[in-house]
């Protein structure tokens, strides 16, 4: 459940596109807490790395098929209204829409709450594997294979941005700490 920074968009005004697939880790391993730091991470390497993405913004969508239930059970209520403070108030990120598939209502009746009027206009349900309102707002031609895209694999996808990782020019002790807790999530 990290976020992936799906490559640049050739139109230089498009914004930043952001994946997230629930299902990439063993629960076993992974706490809620952790992946929140790691795409604290993500977002800190992003505001300092990519200026299209503090200028022009991002949409963010989640397929949450798969969501370890363990995973699923540490995302309470008080933890919502934390990381949604987090995003909205110590983040300058300018978040265009996030994009749940597969998303469980009862989710959304969680999260809908903690979030301004602003934000709760910009969350859109995408349902099973219809991907043609997604398509509306992103280009097939950014996303992965799994999601309708033109754009490689998943895995693909995942193996660039770690190289991507490692070739910062900036790659300091946040960088690095940020490789080594994915390599210890345990990626399935």
């Amino acid at each position: 459940a990290f976020w992936i920074p799906l490559p640049k968009s050739t139109d230089p005004v498009a914004p930043r596109i952001l994946y997230v697939n629930s299902s990439l880790f063993d629960a076993d391993k992974v706490n809620a807490l952790d992946v929140m730091k790691v795409n604290l991470m993500i977002l800190d390497i992003l505001m300092n790395e990519d200026d299209n993405f503090n200028v022009i913004g991002h949409h963010m969508f989640q397929d949450v098929k798969g969501l370890p239930t363990g995973l699923m059970l540490q995302v309470t209520p008080g933890f919502i209204k934390k990381a949604a403070a987090c995003f909205r108030r110590a983040y300058p990120a300018r978040s265009k829409g996030i994009h749940f598939i597969n998303m469980p209502s009862v989710f959304e009746t969680m999260v809908r709450p903690f979030l301004t009027r602003k934000h709760q206009n910009r969350i859109f349900i995408n349902s099973g594997n219809n991907f043609s309102n997604l398509h509306k707002v992103i280009s097939p031609s950014v996303l992965p294979k799994e999601c309708g895209g033109t754009n490689g694999t998943l895995d693909d996808l995942i193996g660039m941005h770690i190289n991507d990782l490692l070739e910062l020019k900036s790659a300091d002790e946040i960088h690095m700490h940020y490789f080594y807790i994915i390599s210890d999530f345990g990626l399935k």
